[in-house]
């Protein structure tokens, strides 16, 4: 789990849960409202159904030392060992480069958003923040590969170009779909 975010977000998320798969190297988050157990039962569940929908499922959740019975009963529901670090030894969690990984890129993305970003939607651009940082990261069952690719397949980047994000831009819209403003388009007339 990261600390607080300085921002609340419209739906009431103040924390994220970072998980980090280390036979594929994707490193994906969840929102959360608070960092009681509940919740982090919630964001666990939410992201392991991630997993389990890709095909993945891992058999050893390694943790720190900070964990609920709540917690580690949804570990064990969802057929898995957890290992504890022990206390103040966060290095041996191999998951710690992962998520340090992740949180400065996101720091990265926040930075560079623009000053009539609204910080209250923040969390609507994990899925994107963990899309980049899996493209940027190469797989260790397939190390030819990105671990986006493992996970979800090929990005087309043809069909689906990316921007950084919260970037401002200018949009066309097409003169049919565009709403009259109150004033009519004069005809040309054809010669």
């Amino acid at each position: 789990q990261t600390g607080a975010f300085p921002v609340q977000s419209q739906r009431g998320h103040k924390y994220i849960m970072v998980l980090c798969e280390i036979d594929i190297n994707i490193i994906i988050s969840e929102p959360m409202r608070s960092r009681s157990s509940g919740e982090m039962v919630k964001a666990f569940k939410a992201l392991m159904s991630r997993l389990h929908a890709a095909g993945i499922n891992p058999k050893k959740h390694v943790l720190d030392n900070e964990a609920s019975a709540e917690f580690k009963q949804a570990i064990k529901e969802a057929e898995m060992d957890y290992e504890l670090v022990p206390k103040g030894q966060h290095r041996r969690n191999v998951a710690e480069k992962a998520i340090q990984t992740w949180k400065s890129h996101a720091i990265g993305v926040f930075i560079g958003l623009p000053t009539s970003f609204s910080m209250q939607i923040w969390d609507e651009l994990l899925p994107q923040i963990d899309m980049q940082v899996n493209l940027l990261c190469y797989s260790n069952v397939a190390p030819k590969v990105c671990a986006w690719t493992v996970m979800h397949g090929q990005h087309d980047f043809n069909r689906h170009p990316l921007a950084p994000l919260g970037i401002e831009m200018h949009m066309l819209e097409h003169p049919d779909k565009r709403k009259n403003v109150g004033r009519q388009r004069k005809q040309m007339p054809l010669r």
